[in-house]
């Protein structure tokens, strides 16, 4: 029953998140989701909550990256490739050697070994993080583009990397070949079963129309395990579950869908439910920080092992040397890039520097160090997790404050032309499909609905242009009208000049529309 009760915790405080957040919109939502994640540690529930690492990598890691990986801009993404894929693996490599070698020689009864699982921890980018912190800025679109990159391929490296220093912590011994083997055989294995995944998902798909078996509920169960059978059956046969799970998104939005009513159908029962499920989990993301920050502060704050000044000061330097390790190592690309018209300017350098902020898979990764070495305990874990906590933590206050500092200001979001043509275009012909009088009146309502939801969706693209104030004033309208035409069914109803069904009907009608616009 506790576990329960636990649930229905955290789901209250993600949805209050969500509510703070809309009235105190200059603070990022992972900010509050943090705080509610330590008010939740600090009840009896969230003392009592074991993290599983492994659990929150395949249950909340891997749809978010599969779902990432179906945004993905790939034409963009191949043109800065070079840069992402030397911060992908290069960067995640200089921070292991970097980090390690600043820890242990702040910290030296730490075990070198350690000390480097620690450092390829802080290896990998939180791409969540960042785009919650630039949403509202006007960064250069290649910036962003090479952040969102970086965070799809950095986790695997940074995992990979970290398994193995954490093998050489446990046996003692570590071969640089057998890890640089290891590492690229984990990639190009994990990419291949994203790849079968999503080949054999499509296979079944075209098993299932041939038996005309169509069924929106089944596609999208079948959609949503994706990520989950990728991870799962990469981590079976050895190779990376989190590239497996990336390639498996990117995979699944290069095919293409002949516009039916059923796609139709499919596509905005998909994006509904896929919002749902990425907020939540995003939530969820921030929620887990916040529980393990209260887990584990006391015990080591509290502890006479190590003196909190030196903890603060190891938090600070690692947090330092992180951001200017970035910054020598994006300097030394940028002066040794083949084409001059790739070079980037300082400002670009700056915002990849301070974009390059840690996140929840750096803990999830730290919590896997092993509780005992050689039969004995292993008193630094507790050290361990304790740092990586700080370091996220101040790596996204800096990166909040800097980042307005270098951006133009901000953002400038443009009206979506070629979305806008698209949705018009499938509303068309869905409006043709009306006419076919073989339809059945069930048929024709669904089709209805979906047109309507169209047109939602156009309507929605048009006020993510707008800028808040547009917004807020368009909203204010919207709730006058709504009250107008909330009163005259109240009117109609109380003349008798509707039934009690009508009444209900648009009664969950406009409660409906109010809860689409005002979400």
């Amino acid at each position: 029953m506790e576990l329960v009760e636990l649930i229905i915790l955290i789901a209250v405080a993600i949805t209050f998140s969500n509510i703070f957040a809309k009235v105190i919109p200059t603070v990022p939502i992972f900010f509050i989701q943090i705080f509610f994640g330590v008010l939740v540690g600090l009840s009896r529930y969230g003392r009592t909550l074991n993290f599983r690492p492994e659990i929150f990598l395949v249950l909340i890691i891997a749809p978010l990256l599969f779902r990432e990986g179906e945004h993905a801009d790939l034409p963009v993404i191949f043109k800065n490739f070079g840069t992402i894929l030397s911060l992908a693996f290069g960067g995640v490599l200089v921070t292991l050697l970097a980090v390690g070698i600043t820890l242990h020689t702040l910290m030296p009864t730490i075990p070198l070994a350690a000390c480097m699982a620690f450092g390829a921890a802080l290896g990998p980018t939180d791409a969540v993080a960042v785009s919650s912190i630039t949403k509202s800025l006007k960064i250069p679109a290649r910036v962003m583009r090479i952040l969102e990159g970086e965070g799809l391929l950095n986790d695997a490296s940074g995992v990979t990397a970290f398994q193995f220093a954490t093998i050489a912590l446990i046996t003692g011994s570590f071969s640089v070949w057998q890890g640089s083997w290891r590492l690229l055989f984990a990639s190009l294995g994990g990419a291949f079963v994203g790849i079968v995944v999503v080949w054999g998902k499509r296979r079944l798909m075209r098993l299932i129309e041939q038996l005309s078996a169509q069924d929106v509920t089944a596609y999208l169960l079948i959609e949503l395990l994706l990520p989950f059978v990728a991870y799962v059956f990469s981590e079976i046969i050895g190779v990376s579950g989190i590239i497996a799970a990336v390639v498996a998104g990117v995979m699944q939005a290069t095919g293409r869908q002949k516009v039916t009513l059923f796609q139709a159908e499919l596509a905005n029962v998909s994006t509904a439910t896929w919002n749902t499920i990425v907020f939540t989990l995003n939530g969820l993301v921030f929620i887990f920080l916040g529980i393990e920050i209260s887990q584990v502060f006391s015990p080591i704050w509290e502890s006479d092992v190590y003196a909190n000044w030196l903890l603060l000061l190891v938090i600070v330097a690692v947090t330092v040397i992180l951001f200017l390790i970035r910054f020598v190592f994006l300097l030394l690309l940028n002066l040794f890039s083949a084409k001059k018209s790739k070079a980037k300017s300082w400002q670009e350098i700056l915002l990849l520097t301070f974009g390059g902020v840690k996140g929840t898979v750096s803990l999830a990764t730290i919590f896997i160090l092993p509780t005992s070495l050689h039969g004995e305990l292993f008193p630094q874990r507790s050290v361990l997790l304790f740092l990586t906590a700080g370091v996220i933590l101040l790596s996204l206050l800096i990166s909040l404050a800097v980042l307005p500092q270098l951006a133009d200001g901000e953002a400038e979001v443009p009206v979506d032309e070629k979305g806008l043509a698209i949705l018009a275009e499938v509303k068309e012909e869905l409006k043709e499909d009306q006419q076919d009088e073989t339809l059945t009146e069930n048929e024709q309502i669904a089709l209805k609905a979906v047109i309507q939801s169209y047109e939602n969706r156009m309507w929605d693209t048009y006020t993510v242009a707008m800028t808040e104030s547009e917004r807020q004033e368009v909203q204010e309208i919207q709730a006058l009208i709504i009250g107008i035409e909330r009163d005259g069914l109240d009117e109609s109803f109380r003349r008798r000049e509707i039934d009690g069904n009508t009444y209900r009907f648009y009664s969950r009608f406009i409660a409906n529309f109010q809860h689409a616009n005002f979400k």
